[in-house]
């Protein structure tokens, strides 16, 4: 072969070579066009969307754009539930390998769709003054189901440099409600609105810029490591009743729905049961339309003002109830305020009846409600009589209850340090104490009542003590029990519930918008 031809087939195999390095060092450059191009670079991994990120598609390496990445619309209905479902399980903090730094993510890695497993123990020595039991270090388990596995997904949307989903001004409720959350503040002016509100598994916080979007931000709860929790890792809740309670309705075989009006201030009043007229109570009727309810088949309990003078009847029972001014939040409540901030409340025996109905028919839960605040009133009062004489026995017969089933306690998630320490006198103190805003000792207050009785969760909707309680007399003395059945226990423990509530106002769908950018 010639030098020509050799020069020749040299240069053809470099301008090869060259061609082939400079498409190389091109199509190498396109993965940084790509990120220069892309808003959500910087919110696309693991560690922003958590498991989120899998459901992501990868772009062909040719796009100069990429996709947005996606994530879940956040929907509630009363008829349907969280997300499609009426039971949900919650946890105190997010699941670690739930979550990313996106505060979407860490609701769903606080509700669950199913229930989470049982830790695993291992046990260490530890030492007591007078016992000596084994501490655990806990390890929970991930649920069984997942949201990623049942959720259809959109493109995220941009906003203020952070990748946001959408939440419904009906699913920010629910949210509020499944957490057993209470405002904490509200500031609105020209600006625009600012609003936070506490609950068992974090705090959320909306805000609401004049001309720009609503913004929503979920801070879980970050007050302990995972191996100082002493509760089961979740617990479970129910939409629907959620709802409910916070429209002040109580649905039932033997009531049918019933609701409850609302506060009045100070003055004599008198409860008329008026049938199917829910309609007329506007602000409460139109949240339950809105979330998916129908008011037109709900019975109400009115208070009807009492004229100067009127005369009330023997067998009506005089209630005090606490006026709108009083805080109930505010804990504890003074003797001045009792003094101060009460009105009477005159019940006629058929409503009597329907009050020790409604009482032996409030659903069961393991943590307290946030609630309609006329409900809860007209509640308390009337069963704070019978309250009085049984709260020592029922907070005798907890405690022993708890001291006889350690084991029961420990297979269902209990800490063994809390349930062989401090277990049984935390929940006879708490039912001694007349009211208080911890969540912690409502779970155990009711997961103590739980031991004595085998019936399924739902079947405890439905009691029988109150409508056996009802006195004839109504200022007769009651005499003082030695012993309670497990039917007492369950429906004085539902009442316990309900004085460790929160009052969340249901007029607060008047603030928000019908949707919310969740970062």
């Amino acid at each position: 072969m010639s030098h020509i031809a050799v020069a020749s087939l040299a240069a053809e195999w470099t301008g090869v070579a060259i061609t082939a390095i400079g498409l190389g060092s091109l199509i190498s450059q396109i993965g940084a066009f790509q990120n220069l191009l892309d808003p959500f670079h910087e919110s696309r991994g693991h560690d922003k969307l958590g498991p989120w990120a899998n459901k992501n598609k990868s772009n062909p390496f040719f796009a100069l754009r990429k996709d947005p990445p996606t994530g879940p619309n956040i929907e509630s209905k009363y008829t349907d539930g969280f997300c499609g479902l009426n039971i949900i399980h919650v946890t105190r903090k997010p699941v670690a390998d739930r979550t990313g730094k996106a505060s979407w993510t860490a609701i769903f890695a606080v509700f669950h769709p199913s229930p989470l497993s049982i830790p695993t123990l291992f046990d260490t020595p530890c030492s007591k003054p007078g016992v000596t039991v084994l501490e655990r270090v806990v390890t929970t388990e991930p649920p069984r189901k997942s949201w990623e596995q049942s959720l259809s997904v959109h493109h995220l949307v941009m906003h203020r440099g952070r990748a946001c989903t959408r939440i419904t001004r009906k699913a920010f409720i629910t949210c509020l409600l499944v957490t057993n959350s209470y405002q904490i503040y509200k500031y609105s002016d020209a600006a625009g609105l600012r609003v936070a509100y506490s609950g068992y598994s974090g705090a959320w916080e909306l805000r609401w810029p004049l001309g720009s979007p609503a913004e929503l931000e979920f801070f879980p709860l970050d007050s302990h490591e995972e191996y100082q929790e002493m509760h089961p890792p979740s617990f479970r809740r129910r939409v629907d009743k959620c709802i409910l309670m916070l429209l002040g309705i109580i649905e039932s075989k033997p009531l049918g729905k019933l609701a409850f009006p609302e506060p009045r201030e100070s003055g004599r009043s008198i409860l008329e049961l008026h049938s199917k007229g829910f309609h007329s109570d506007g602000k409460t009727t139109h949240l339950f339309n809105m979330m998916g309810g129908s008011c037109y088949d709900v019975d109400y309990l009115y208070r009807r003002t009492l004229q100067e003078g009127e005369a009330v009847l023997e067998n009506e029972v005089p209630l005090m109830i606490p006026t709108p001014e009083l805080d109930l939040n505010r804990k504890p409540v003074t003797p001045w305020d009792r003094s101060q901030a009460f009105s009477t409340l005159f019940v006629p025996r058929h409503e009597q009846v329907l009050l020790a109905t409604a009482l032996d028919c409030l659903p069961w839960c393991e943590l307290g409600w946030s609630m309609h605040r006329g409900m809860q009133n007209v509640l308390v009062a009337f069963g704070e009589r019978v309250m009085r004489t049984y709260r020592p026995v029922l907070a005798r017969t907890l405690k022993k209850a708890i001291e006889d089933n350690p084991e029961r306690l420990e297979s269902q998630g209990w800490n063994r340090v809390l349930v062989f320490g401090n277990m049984a006198e935390n929940a006879a103190n708490s039912v001694m104490a007349i009211g208080g805003d911890s969540g912690d000792s409502v779970r155990i207050v009711t997961a103590a009542a739980r031991l004595l009785s085998d019936k399924s969760d739902d079947d405890l909707d439905e009691t029988q003590f109150w409508r056996n309680s009802v006195p004839k007399d109504p200022a007769g003395d009651l005499p003082e029990p030695t012993t309670l059945d497990a039917d007492a226990v369950i429906a004085l423990t539902k009442l316990f519930v309900l004085e460790w509530s929160n009052e969340l106002d249901h007029r607060l769908y008047e603030d928000l918008p019908l949707s919310m950018l969740v970062a």
